[in-house]
């Protein structure tokens, strides 16, 4: 069983996300919230996925509210609760939620994804190209356009889902009245 621990350690170990769940016993699902963190950073800095760095305080948050919620709670209920990971990829991967159309989707993700990685060095090494060849102001102006080419092709995207979606509930409310007549 794990003890109680210090008020003022849990409040410093809960700045660091995931560390207040470590502190508190809590190992698995620590690791789980350490481990998005550093994958959010990576995406952020390394890949160069900017937007991945608007997780991060969304994680900080509920790291620190989850630590101090667990460590307020009566002797009982914290006894009670149960260590675990945050993402059960085990489940994911062996069972059969990743097929048909989530599969689909899932390759598209991962396919918009890779592009969106690859477009920034593209397009600076576009914009290299035609500040050589054309005035400044034109490269300016062309690379401001490229730069702005994923935001279309997302709003694209978030437009035909939810085109979709509403299609889809249209076709369930009238299979179901189908259904009643």
């Amino acid at each position: 069983m794990r003890r109680r621990k210090s008020r003022f350690w849990t409040f410093i170990c809960s700045l660091i996300p995931g560390a207040g769940e470590m502190y508190l016993g809590f190992l698995r699902e620590g690791v789980s919230i350490m481990t998005l963190c550093a994958v959010l950073l990576a995406c952020d800095s390394w890949i160069g996925l900017y937007p991945a760095a608007y997780g991060l305080p969304i994680l900080w948050f509920y790291s620190f509210f989850d630590t101090h919620n667990k460590a307020g709670l009566p002797d009982e209920e914290f006894y009670a609760l149960e260590d675990g990971y945050l993402f059960h990829l085990d489940q994911i991967f062996t069972s059969k939620w990743l097929e048909g159309r989530r599969r689909d989707i899932a390759a598209w993700a991962m396919i918009l994804l890779g592009l969106s990685i690859f477009w920034g060095p593209a397009v600076r090494w576009l914009v290299s190209m035609v500040d050589a060849w054309m005035s400044p102001g034109f490269a300016a102006a062309f690379a401001g356009f490229l730069y702005q080419i994923p935001r279309f092709i997302v709003a694209g995207v978030l437009i035909v889902g939810g085109i979709l979606l509403i299609q889809g509930k249209k076709k369930e409310l009238e299979k179901e009245e189908d259904e009643n007549s």
